[in-house]
């Protein structure tokens, strides 16, 4: 399944502010859950995102299901963040195919906001900063909420990382806020 938002489009007023969580109503009534998501805004990536379309509107997340899952399945979560030294990546990118990861678990990838739309901080102006970070949050939040239709176990979510992905996890795993939201965390070649 892919391109479901977690959080309403960052743009306009919502910009350098935390992530409003999506309320679930779909433009005609569904959503069309196979065409990809665009990836965040980023510039000198080192990643090749050339043929990814790139936009503000990029809180979206992919999930991955075992082919023998159901709505009753209660299966392990793996909630997988993407490094890129948090100023380039994409939930699509090849490399980070979870097809062969989904066989025993439910595999969630999801976009967060990348440089100075996910990490600026100009109090004077009211841009409290990490909004990353937040993002992080709300999309673990929109696993808590909806990750049983897919045949997931809200109480067993293991947030993943690597690169600046696991540097992401490991302040997240430190959070008040995350309490409920995973049950473990593995950092893979932070920093």
């Amino acid at each position: 399944f892919q391109g479901i938002p977690y959080a309403h489009p960052p743009v306009s007023s919502r910009r350098f502010m935390p992530p409003e969580l999506f309320n679930g109503r779909y433009p005609n009534g569904h959503l069309d859950a196979t065409k990809p998501p665009p990836a965040c805004i980023q510039w000198g990536s080192l990643f090749d995102v050339t043929d990814t379309p790139l936009s503000e509107d990029c809180l979206y997340l992919d999930v991955y299901v075992p082919q023998h899952a159901t709505s009753k399945s209660s299966l392990p979560v793996k909630v997988w963040a993407y490094g890129g030294g948090n100023d380039g990546g994409a939930l699509t990118l090849p490399l980070y195919d979870s097809c062969n990861l989904a066989t025993d678990a439910i595999v969630v990838k999801f976009n967060y906001r990348l440089g100075p739309f996910g990490f600026l901080a100009l109090p004077d102006a009211g841009i409290k900063g990490n909004m990353a970070i937040q993002d992080y949050l709300a999309a673990l939040t929109w696993v808590k909420h909806n990750i049983k239709a897919f045949g997931g176990d809200s109480s067993k979510v293991m947030l993943f990382g690597q690169s600046a992905g696991a540097d992401d996890t490991f302040v997240v795993s430190t959070l008040p806020e995350a309490k409920g939201l995973i049950s473990a965390a593995v950092m893979e070649s932070g920093g």
